[in-house]
C-alpha cells in the first residue's frame, strides 16, 4: 500500500503494541517485533550511508558491502529515496531499509 495506508499501524495492532479502536485482532502462535532497528544511528545519514554503517557494524568488509550495495538497495525498494536522510523515511521505509 501507499504511504499513510496504515500498514505499520496494522502491524502494531497484530504485535499487540496498539489496541484496535474497533473490531478485534486474534493472533494464533508466536510473534516477534522489530522495533526501531535504526536506534542509535544519526537520522541525518542517507539510506546508502546507513547500509554501509550497519554492514560495517555487522562485521561485513567494506569491499563486500560495495559489491552487494546495489542488490541491497534493490531489495529495499527505496529507489531514489536511498540518497535522502533516513529522518525523511516513513516507519515502513525505515524498516525495509533495516531489514534489507
Amino acid at each position: 500500500g501507499h504511504n499513510g495506508a496504515g500498514k505499520t499501524t496494522l502491524l502494531r495492532v497484530l504485535a499487540g503494541i496498539l489496541k484496535p479502536t474497533s473490531g478485534t485482532a486474534a493472533i494464533k502462535g508466536d510473534t516477534a517485533v522489530l522495533i526501531k532497528p535504526s536506534m542509535g544511528l544519526s537520522p541525518e545519514l542517507t539510506g546508502r550511508e546507513f547500509i554501509r554503517l550497519q554492514s560495517l557494524m555487522a562485521g561485513i568488509s567494506p569491499k563486500d558491502v560495495e559489491r552487494q550495495i546495489d542488490s541491497i538497495i534493490d531489495f529495499s525498494e527505496l529507489g531514489d529515496f536511498i540518497d535522502l536522510p533516513v529522518r525523511t523515511y516513513s516507519a515502513g521505509m525505515q524498516t525495509r531499509l533495516s531489514f534489507s
